[in-house]
């Protein structure tokens, strides 16, 4: 972040502070100017089932995510309180539980509406006969100064309603930082498989696309969704920024059971006789889904910054949904020139 003009055109140097924030905190002005802000919340954690061929548990949803542009003087303090991810949830066999949903992060200044960023919501656990909605995106916050603008989160991958299909489980939704369509553009991978379709695990959503989906009779694992080489724009009381301050969201998305790079989703897993997902979501991005079929099933954790975590199905053994993300924050402060 070496030119200010890249984020906010002219009218700014370059920042006298800039702090990437995984823990809440307290800042600071060293000068009077602007202080730019780009807040995510929690993200929510994925259902988990433990019954068996009769059950879907969806991934958590992403946190919304927010920006904003506050005039600051030297010496006023800014706190920003960072929202938890919704904690992973086990279901024994014979049990089910809905995903936990994650938690808002707020940030207060004296003089300045507090403004609360939402978290992401759980994964829902429901009979295939039924189909089960993945967990909501984050939406909703509140507050702000009169330049913040907001982006819903992506959902988790939902489960369509069919008869006698085995069990299923799908990744989480990845956080929005593009602007895509708000809960469908960064969602979880979808599980609409036909009746009789073998053990599904769909892959969590990434910044610029959602999870794989699965459609078909023969089931499996499918991959996560992808980010972007390059910095998203917006724009601010005119100035033009880049929507992550600094952060170059190039990753490679998960394949099958894989782990995704920055931005992007990580892969479902899916096998006969039990299975752990390793299809982390990369920053902002969404964890993989896993069934474990007649085994145990524990699945991956979404990215920090928010991802939702996928959800689980298992039989025999436990089942473990992936633990939704922690929020993240990006925080400059420039000396107004103009």
């Amino acid at each position: 972040m070496s030119n200010a003009a890249q984020f906010f055109g002219s009218g700014l140097n370059d920042p006298v502070f800039y702090q990437q924030l995984t823990s809440s905190a307290t800042i600071t002005s060293p000068v009077d100017g602007y202080m730019a802000i780009m807040a995510t919340a929690g993200g929510g954690s994925g259902a988990a089932t433990g019954n068996g061929n009769t059950h879907i548990a969806t991934g958590g949803g992403a946190s919304e995510i927010a920006f904003d542009l506050i005039k600051v003087t030297a010496g006023q303090t800014v706190t920003i309180m960072l929202g938890g991810g919704g904690g992973q949830v086990t279901a024994a066999a014979g049990v089910n539980t809905n995903g936990a949903d994650g938690n808002d992060t707020t940030i207060t200044s004296s003089g300045y509406t507090t403004l609360t960023v939402k978290g992401g919501k759980g994964g829902i656990w429901a009979l295939n006969t039924a189909g089960a909605a993945g967990g909501a995106g984050g939406s909703g916050g509140t507050g702000g100064s009169s330049n913040v603008f907001r982006y819903q989160g992506g959902r988790g991958g939902l489960g369509v309603a069919t008869a006698n299909a085995q069990q299923r489980a799908t990744g989480g939704g990845a956080v929005n930082p593009f602007g895509l369509t708000a809960q469908t553009g960064t969602r979880g991978g979808d599980a609409t498989s036909v009746p009789s379709a073998n053990w599904t695990g769909t892959g969590g959503g990434g910044v610029y696309g959602a999870g794989g989906d699965i459609a078909g009779a023969g089931g499996g694992p499918s991959a996560g969704g992808v980010a972007l080489g390059s910095y998203p724009n917006y724009t601010l009381n005119g100035l033009t920024a880049s929507a992550t301050l600094g952060l170059f969201l190039n990753g490679m998305y998960g394949g099958a059971n894989t782990a995704g790079g920055i931005g992007a989703g990580g892969g479902g897993n899916a096998n006969s006789s039990g299975a752990t997902c390793v299809g982390y979501g990369g920053m902002f991005g969404g964890g993989g889904g896993v069934n474990g079929g007649g085994g145990f099933a524990t699945a991956a954790y979404g990215g920090v910054g928010g991802g939702g975590g996928g959800g689980a199905s298992g039989t025999v053994g436990a089942g473990t949904s992936g633990k939704g993300g922690d929020a993240f924050a990006v925080v400059a402060i420039y000396r107004k020139v103009k």
